[in-house]
């Protein structure tokens, strides 16, 4: 956004122009935040129920 503006990519004649296109891409960038945040957190459980597994694997073949 700050080369886009400083190379005069975005018109800057209206200010609820500028406004609007700043929470258009704040919104576009939460968006993609929130959808990799939920992978990740859906890829950690996984990872957790794993290790889960392979612990009490190990513990029942001790045991």
């Amino acid at each position: 956004m700050v080369v886009a503006f400083s190379l005069k990519w975005i018109p800057t004649f209206s200010i609820k122009l500028t406004i609007l296109l700043l929470l258009f891409n704040v919104l576009i960038f939460a968006f993609v935040w929130l959808l990799f945040y939920f992978y990740s957190q859906t890829e950690v459980k996984k990872m957790k129920k794993k290790i889960i597994e392979h612990t009490d694997n190990i513990i029942n073949s001790i045991l």
